[in-house]
């Protein structure tokens, strides 16, 4: 997958990922859960470690299917409105379920945790490669239902940041 993303070629890094995620479902919240539960024991190692954020959760899968779903890298536009209506769903449920396990984390009330999210949320409220679902610009080409669906998670994305850091 890693070769793939260097070699920019997002489409084929999202099929990667959702096929070892198809093969063993248990895995996507794994990736997650290893980690949020490693800041929720107060482990510190993590807290500054913003690139270890960024490879062991969904988000690089998320990353990647964005990407393609917005028909970047050199194999993202050769994908159809459908396929890249699919992949944009596929990152939005991937995001989704990263918050979801990121939520739960919190729920333990460990301050490590609520500096772990921060420094993850607010790594993705600022990420290129999460734009086309994110930015205004790119939110006005997407379908009404789509645009609800971008502005529905990054406002729970918000939310979530903003708990993490009322915690802190």
């Amino acid at each position: 997958m890693s070769v793939c993303q260097f070699e920019g070629r997002p489409h084929a890094a999202a099929r990667l990922f959702a096929d070892v995620f198809a093969t063993d479902p248990a895995q996507a919240e794994a990736m997650t859960s290893a980690f949020s539960s490693r800041a929720a024991r107060g482990d510190k190692r993590p807290v500054g470690r913003v690139d270890e954020l960024a490879t062991v959760c969904l988000y690089p899968a998320a990353r990647c299917a964005a990407l393609a779903g917005c028909g970047l890298g050199k194999d993202g536009a050769t994908l159809g409105d459908s396929e890249r209506t699919w992949w944009r769903k596929q990152a939005r449920e991937w995001l989704r379920a990263d918050v979801a396990v990121w939520s739960r984390t919190l729920d333990r009330g460990c301050r490590a945790a609520c500096d772990v999210v921060t420094k993850l949320l607010t790594r993705w409220q600022g990420d290129s490669d999460l734009a086309g679902l994110r930015d205004p610009s790119a939110l006005e080409k997407l379908s009404a239902d789509e645009r609800a669906e971008c502005l529905a998670l990054w406002k729970d994305i918000a939310a979530l940041l903003n708990r993490a850091q009322k915690a802190r």
